[in-house]
């Protein structure tokens, strides 16, 4: 379903390659080591994927920012990416180490070859469906109904899959909501669409600047009910931390380190003591989002506080099993979890 958040980071960073590696620690306070290629070729280096504009790579920033890769002897590189699909097309590729990306995006890889691995959890799934202010505060069951045209960050993949969920649950044609690809939210603001799904930092830009409303959240339930099998993935764990397994095997010290110093990075942002020196270091990174003011950052980020999370069960995997069945994504499910899940993750 679908991923991501926001950003950060004291120093200018230092483009590199075709797939804008920002080179965090060579360019930034904190830690620093020479440049490592991908695939784990220098031992406590890796490449680590962010997307701009979304809510939940920043995790990878604040361990970096705040020193918990530091802490922890591991350095990291940042390439940016903006969907699930790539960064798993990169992640194969060698291009990449870590990706954040949903089990809808990873599962298709995993009937086929079972050759990647869950590391850690990030957040819960947190995406919203916006749309114009005047179709505001109507029910859920008459607005999608009306929806022909929605946007998502791209037109395939898990977050476009989740209108599938909407078709079933409301007893629609399939196909009849056609997804194309806007993070901006121009194609709402034009009436080319009827609403869009974004992730809570794109919906603070827009709900901020074009005054659309957010009509469903993933995150946690706006009616007293839903129908199945859009009810199924309100409030599940929902993009993680993902690596090939063959790079987990080779280099297991190194994924422990990083799975600590993640995980050290989740709690710091839950935490609401750290709210200021959250938004101050969002405002000091290069993907700053300047089209809010401060106290919508902070409104921004405060929403999303208390959504991240490590864990990854069993029983969350049965969840999105059942759930890249109903999205057409896997007409059998995924694969057991001890083919993908790693051992260390909390669940």
């Amino acid at each position: 379903m679908i991923g991501t958040r926001i950003p950060r980071r004291g120093a200018a960073a230092c483009v590199l390659t075709a797939i804008a590696l920002f080179a965090i620690s060579a360019c930034s306070s904190g830690s620093s080591s020479d440049p490592a290629g991908a695939g784990g070729s220098s031992s406590n280096t890796f490449i680590m994927q962010t997307a701009p504009g979304s809510v939940l790579p920043y995790i990878g920033y604040i361990a970096q920012k705040e020193g918990f890769f530091q802490k922890n002897g591991v350095n990291v590189k940042f390439a940016t990416l903006t969907t699930g699909l790539s960064s798993t097309a990169a992640l194969n590729a060698g291009s990449l180490d870590v990706i954040t990306a949903d089990p809808a995006s990873t599962g298709p890889l995993l009937a086929k070859s079972q050759n990647l691995e869950m590391i850690l959890g990030e957040d819960l799934n947190q995406w919203q469906v916006l749309v114009p202010a005047s179709e505001a505060g109507k029910p859920f069951a008459d607005i999608i109904k009306d929806i022909k045209v929605m946007g998502a960050p791209a037109a395939a993949g898990g977050t476009a899959s989740l209108t599938v969920l909407m078709e079933k649950a409301y007893g629609l044609a399939p196909g009849s909501i056609k997804v194309v690809a806007d993070q901006s939210g121009a194609g709402v603001v034009s009436g080319a669409e009827q609403g869009i799904i974004v992730s809570p930092a794109f919906s603070c830009v827009l709900e901020a600047k074009d005054s659309l409303k957010t009509a469903f959240s993933f995150s946690q339930p706006m009616e007293s009910s839903y129908p199945a099998p859009l009810s199924d993935a309100i409030g599940v764990p929902d993009v993680a931390f993902w690596s090939e397994k063959s790079w987990v095997n080779q280099n297991p010290t190194l994924v422990r380190h990083i799975q600590t110093a993640l995980t050290e990075a989740i709690a710091w942002v839950n935490n609401p003591a750290n709210l200021d020196a959250w938004l101050s270091a969002m405002r000091s990174g290069p993907l700053n989002n300047t089209s809010l003011n401060d106290s919508q950052y902070k409104s921004c980020l405060q929403s999303v506080q208390g959504h991240f999370s490590p864990d990854f069960s069993a029983a969350d995997a049965q969840k999105w099993s059942q759930l890249v069945e109903d999205m057409n994504v896997l007409p059998s499910g995924l694969p057991p979890t001890s083919q993908w899940l790693n051992p260390n993750i909390p669940g």
